[in-house]
This record gives structure tokens, sequence and C-alpha cells, in this order.
């Protein structure tokens, strides 16, 4: 009888370990869910923009910024954008997990990296050499369009 219990000890405890690694798993995925919400909509906010500016080519060579009402979004994360020097630059403060989620979601583009030393910094960690504008800040996560 005593082998029995040892047995049930035994199997308890595997069980208890794979029920607490796929736990683990499942609060890391939740975690990093919103930073997949924010890449989406990035993508999104960046398509949009793209679009409105393929019918108005004029809005690219005023430069500045689009309303909600202009291109027919509002964002839902904190994402900005501006159009500088013919470029569209979007951007948002660096979160958790956000910049693998936007190179899963724009297939590891190059037009992707991080604010440092007010230069675009790619995800290999040369500088990309555009001029940015001042208003993005130090540190946020740029895609340029």
């Amino acid at each position: 009888m005593g082998w029995f219990f040892s047995l049930l000890l035994i199997f308890l405890s595997i069980g208890s370990y794979y029920l607490t690694d796929n736990n683990n798993q499942t609060i890391q995925r939740m975690k990093l869910l919103p930073a997949k919400q924010e890449a989406i909509e990035f993508v999104h906010f960046a398509n949009v923009i793209n679009d409105y500016l393929y019918k108005y080519p004029d809005k690219r060579n005023s430069g500045g910024t689009l309303t909600s009402e202009q291109i027919g979004i509002t964002p839902v994360y904190d994402i900005h954008h501006i159009i500088y020097g013919k470029r569209v630059y979007i951007w948002s403060a660096d979160t958790e997990g956000l910049m693998s989620a936007l190179q899963q979601q724009t297939k590891h583009s190059a037009m992707l990296g991080r604010v440092k030393n007010k230069k675009i910094i790619d995800n290999q960690g040369n500088d990309m050499g555009v001029t940015i504008p001042s208003s993005i800040p130090e540190g946020s996560i740029v895609f340029i369009n």
C-alpha cells in the first residue's frame, strides 16, 4: 500500500510541474499581448497614413501631421506620426515586447529602429542615416514609411 502512495505522489509532482510550466507560459503570453495589439495598430496606422498620402500626394511635400478626421482613425495606443522631409515617421514609446512584436508584424523591416542620441538605430545597431524631427523623443521606437 505504501508503494501506491509513493507512486501517486510522483505522478502528482510531475503533473504539478507541467501545470505550473503551462501557467507560466500563459502568463508570459498574456504580458506580451498588449505589445502585439499595439504593433498591429502601429502597422495599421502606418498603412492608413500611406493610403491617405497616396490619394493626396501634396500633403507629403507640405509636412506636419494629419488629423484623425483626415485619416479616419484615432489610435488607441499612444502612437504618433509626423511627415518630415517627404518621409512619414511613426513612433511610440518603447514598452515591453513592442519591438519584437513590430519586427514580427513588419516581417523584420529595415525601416524599423530606435532613437538613440537623435539618430535612428536599426535592429542590427547601425545608424539608418536619416535626419529625424526633434519632436521624436529619445528611446522611441520608430517606423519610417
